[in-house]
């Protein structure tokens, strides 16, 4: 149905612009709004001949009244609800639909018989031709289409009887595109041209003109009705993609026939049909004057087009500008952004830096509360200290007298520090070389160790290396001695096999012998010359035979019919007596044959049985890489194949013989049967039958034996064939001999090579014990060994970590060695450094005493400074806690200015964001204007082509205005004179094709009662070239 559904969208507008441009309006009908309505449109599939393929009946019940059911008539298959889930129930025409309320939409199929059909003829250059065969084709071409109206009825007008058609008007449609079509004409209907398409619109009504008897009236007689449409052009590649026809009734209800109810009113009619008819022309005038306008208003357009078109070019380069624009604000935004990115990051700064201050400051405050309370203490301490410093003068000089002492000492101790750094030297020494020597042990450890690993390494591997040959040494083992007993297995079957294979080959031979004695040319040449002088011999003796008027003949007549019989008995005898030898010849044949195929069949199983055997030990043979044997046992395959196949070849050949010899005994029992006869035939007839009936019975038999042995018989044929058979047979047999003897002459190569075989894979398995066996002990000693790998790559690892321990050691003696003899030259030059400050400390000691004295003098002026620091102390304090204060400030102010920052950093990332979508807007608008452009461009092209139009419709329109003045003068008015006479007859003949277009409502069936309307849509195939 979708072909349907762009069909009649396809149509409709122009079945709209035909039926409104050839009819006139007519009143309204008045019915019942609350009546269900039906609208039917029938879908009719042609090929582009115009034969139908299918028929589709769309149906449409309007209810109007808002029904629960609907019912309805139809005669359609395969009906389905289209639009909606309504359910309806049938009882044979009869439908009933669950309406609910709804309109109802169905469907279904036909094939009832149409009442108009269309039929498309093709012609090519004044020759008609198939649509197929136009395909492609260039040309000059003609399309007729031929409308036959089928729907009609005899009813009585005027006192006779007239076939009245119900009127269908046919609209029929196609388009023809400029690329393949040029000079369109087309007869009964009219060309539009868009520019690139020519589109065809053809009326017709076929029937019309019979029924209202134009042809009847003399006046009318030229006033031609159509009944076809015909569009000729030239072609190039031919190519139609349908035609598409509608066929409608009620074209004259739509003219008001209907009211026509008296010679007055027609005659009122006709004068307004010609008043209309003049409007007709002045209205085409108009129109004609209306296109010119228009023509001179679209080249006003074109100049409009034209600036719009230099307009668009402009706006394309400011919206281009505007871009460039806004892509130079998406960077400043983008900047703006990563500035107030970098501005908030030193905000977070301020603010971490003016906490940090906020806390050093609270800090510094509570350091100077703590200073306060310390001066206070230092100045208790200053006291204290004052005190202390008298006493310490004091202890002073008495240290100063024990100051000798000490000097004495240290000099004692000075003097003793050369044995010590001596002793220390050789200490130094002896760790360097246990250093020395733990690295070359490391050294050595750790090659050893390394040896040791790969040692371990490589024993692990042999041993897995030894466990995987002792596994295949067991997989081979278990292969030789399947193999062993392979062999043996072989041997002990083929063991017969050489003196079988020179029986096979001698039995062969035999059957060779047999074969040769088969193909005999003498014996073949004389049972088919025998079978010809048969066949001459029988004819012979049809001649002899006596007429049936003979037969009946008495005296010398009689008796040389009876000498005639005679004659014939004895020649048949003779026939019957050559047959006798044929069969005999032939059975000797069969006998022979019999023999072979029985000696064949036994070599056949003997040699099938060792071969079995050689098939058996195959993977033995492969195994020990024997291809020679092998080769033999595909040799063997081969010709017991062949014998195989030549025993069934013989055995057919067989069969064929024992038909044919069945066929000539079949013959000898016609020519005994005809000896009986004759002989009967001779003694006078017998009490069945008088001579006259044997004659015609002899007769019949002998040329059942004529027919039998002649040329063309089967028992000919068959023999030739036989003997050709026998000849491949013997062939192939010479071939299978041949095959047959090089193993003949390698029977007894073979015997021996069995016995080297047999006693080689005794052999071969005589050591198979030994080799488990030390498979068994490889495998145990393995296990053995990889233990011993595995502790001695342990112990390894320990020597390895021993020796690096020690080497660690030893360094770090060495370093402390060193670090020792160092502190020996420390020392010995601290004591050199003791001694002379043993000196000096005497001396210092005196300065000190005095010193003392000073410091109990200096201790009673830091006693008064402490009073000053305390005082200090307290200032500081103050200015802490108002630092404290100021530094809050600050901190609340970096708060506020990272809330700016962040607050700055949003909106510029807001910026940011709005002039990227400003951007993406501006390439929306340039691509917008782009199109505009493009589009104008389009607009520009198009105009032109209305500007063709416009010129083509003005040409149009003033050929519709010649055309509408040569309708008002040749049709109408016309036909208002020639009616004057004739006007009472036009109406009775209108009437009844008004009767006719009002009864026919419907294709597919309706309900009683219901108003219903029916519409044809037409459509023809594709023609077009098939793609190769």
């Amino acid at each position: 149905m979708n072909r349907n559904r762009k069909l009649k969208k396809a149509v409709a507008s122009t079945t709209a612009v035909v039926l409104s441009a050839c009819m006139v309006a007519a009143p309204a009908l008045t019915v019942d709004s609350a009546a269900p309505e039906k609208e039917e449109t029938v879908y009719v599939n042609m090929d582009a001949s115009g034969n139908v393929e299918k028929i589709t009946v769309s149906d449409w019940l309007k209810n109007a009244a808002g029904s629960a059911e609907l019912s309805d008539s139809s005669s359609l298959s395969d009906i389905k609800n289209v639009k909606g889930d309504e359910t309806f129930t049938q009882d044979g025409e009869k439908l009933t639909w669950q309406a609910d309320g709804s309109d109802i939409y169905y469907q279904g199929t036909t094939d009832k018989e149409l009442p108009v059909t269309v039929k498309l003829t093709y012609y090519l250059d004044g020759q008609e031709i198939s649509p197929e065969d136009l395909a492609g084709k260039s040309g000059k071409v003609k399309i007729r289409i031929d409308y036959t109206n089928n729907e009609k009825e005899t009813v009585k007008v005027n006192g006779e009887d007239r076939e009245i058609y119900t009127p269908f008007a046919m609209i029929s449609g196609m388009i023809l595109s400029q690329d393949n079509f040029s000079n369109v004409k087309v007869t009964n209907g009219k060309v539009i041209s868009d520019g690139s398409r020519n589109i065809v619109v053809g009326v017709a009504l076929p029937g019309l003109s019979e029924s209202i008897g134009l042809s009847d009236t003399e006046d009318l007689d030229d006033i031609d009705i159509p009944d076809y449409v015909e569009v000729e052009a030239d072609t190039t590649n031919f190519k139609l993609d349908m035609t598409a026809t509608v066929a409608t009734t009620g074209v004259l209800d739509d003219l008001g026939i209907e009211n026509l109810d008296d010679l007055k009113d027609l005659k009122d009619s006709l004068d307004e049909l010609t008043e209309n008819s003049l409007k007709l022309v002045d209205g085409s005038s108009d129109l004609a004057d209306g296109t010119s306008d228009l023509k001179d208003g679209v080249d006003d357009l074109v100049d409009g087009v034209s600036d719009l078109s230099d307009g668009a070019s402009d706006l394309y380069d400011g919206v281009k500008k505007v871009d460039d624009g806004a892509g130079d604000l998406q960077d400043g935004a983008k900047q703006l952004a990563d500035g107030a990115g970098d501005l908030q990051s030193g905000a977070a700064q301020l603010q971490t830096g003016a906490g940090s201050l906020q806390s050093g400051a609270g800090s510094l405050q509570s350091g100077a509360r703590s200073l306060a309370n310390g001066a206070g203490s230092v100045k208790s301490g200053a006291s204290d200290l004052s005190d202390g410093a008298t006493t310490l003068s004091n202890g002073l000089n008495t240290l100063n007298t024990k100051s000798k002492d000490l000097v004495d000492g240290i000099n004692k101790l000075n003097d003793g520090k050369g044995a010590l750094v001596d002793g220390l030297n050789t200490l130094v020494k002896g760790i360097t070389s246990a250093d020395t020597g733990a690295k070359s042990l490391k050294t050595g450890v750790d090659s050893y160790t390394k040896g040791a690993d790969s040692l371990a390494d490589g024993t692990t591997a042999y041993v897995t290396g030894a466990g995987q040959y002792t596994s295949a040494v067991n997989s081979y083992l278990s292969g030789e001695e399947t193999l062993n007993e392979g062999v043996q297995s072989f041997a002990s079957q083929a063991g017969t096999l050489p003196s079988s294979m020179k029986a096979l080959y001698s039995g062969i031979s035999t059957a060779k012998t047999g074969s040769d004695a088969l193909v005999n040319e003498d014996t073949t040449s004389k049972l088919i010359g025998g079978i010809t002088n048969l066949h001459d011999s029988i004819v012979a003796i049809q001649n002899m035979i006596p007429s049936s008027s003979e037969g009946g003949s008495t005296g010398s007549e009689g008796e040389a019919a009876t000498a005639s019989y005679a004659s014939i008995a004895e020649a048949v005898s003779g026939v019957d007596e050559e047959l006798s030898n044929a069969i005999a010849t032939l059975q000797s044949s069969i006998d022979t044959e019999e023999s072979v195929i029985a000696d064949l069949n036994s070599v056949l199983a003997t040699a099938q049985s060792y071969y079995n055997s050689y098939s058996g030990a195959a993977n033995v043979m492969e195994k020990l890489g024997s291809g020679t044997v092998s080769q033999a046992i595909s040799d063997y395959q081969s010709v017991v194949d062949k014998l195989n196949s030549d025993i069934t070849a013989l055995t057919e050949k067989r069969n064929e013989q024992i038909a044919e010899r069945d066929a000539l005994q079949s013959v000898s029992a016609s020519a005994e049967n005809c000896v009986v006869l004759a002989e009967s035939a001779e003694e006078g007839g017998t009490t069945e039958k008088t001579p006259e009936e044997l004659i015609a019975d002899l007769s019949k038999a002998l040329a059942g034996l004529e027919a039998a042995t002649n040329d063309e018989s089967e028992l000919k044929t068959g023999v030739i064939q036989y003997v050709a058979g026998a000849q491949e047979l013997n062939a192939g047999l010479t071939t299978l001999e041949e095959a047959a003897s090089p193993l003949n002459s390698s029977a007894d190569t073979l015997a021996a090579g069995m016995k080297s075989l047999t006693d080689g894979a005794t052999a071969l398995t005589n050591n198979n014990n030994d080799l488990k066996n030390a498979g068994t002990s490889l495998t145990a000693n393995g296990t053995a060994l990889t233990t011993g790998a595995a502790t001695l790559k342990g112990s390894s690892q320990d020597l390895k970590d021993g020796a690096k321990a020690i080497s660690d050691g030893t360094g770090s003696l060495k370093t402390g060695a060193t670090q020792l003899q160092a502190g020996a030259d420390t020392l010995s030059k601290g004591l050199s450094q003791l001694a002379t400050g043993g000196k000096t400390l005497k001396s210092g000691i005196k300065t000190l005493a005095k010193g003392g004295k000073t410091l109990a003098s200096g201790a009673a002026t830091l006693k008064a400074g402490t009073d000053s620091l305390k005082s200090g102390a307290d200032t500081l304090k103050s200015g802490a806690d108002t630092l404290k204060s100021g530094t809050d400030t600050l901190k609340d102010g970096a708060d506020t200015l990272k809330s700016g920052t962040d607050t700055l950093k949003d909106g510029a990332d807001t910026l940011k964001s709005g002039t990227d979508t400003l951007k993406d807007g501006t390439n929306q608008l340039l691509d917008g204007v782009g199109d505009l452009k493009d589009g104008v461009s389009d607009l520009s092209d198009g105009v032109d082509e209305l500007k063709d139009g416009a010129n083509d419709l003005n040409d149009g329109a003033e050929e519709l205005r010649d055309g509408m003045k040569e309708f008002d003068e040749e049709g109408i008015q016309k036909l208002n004179e020639a009616y004057e006479n004739n006007i009472e007859i036009l109406v009775d003949r209108l009437d009844a094709v008004l009767d006719a277009d009002k009864a026919y409502k419907t294709f597919a069936g309706s309900s009683e009662g219901m108003d219903s309307k029916v519409k044809f849509i037409m459509e023809t195939g594709a023609i077009e070239a098939k793609e190769e």
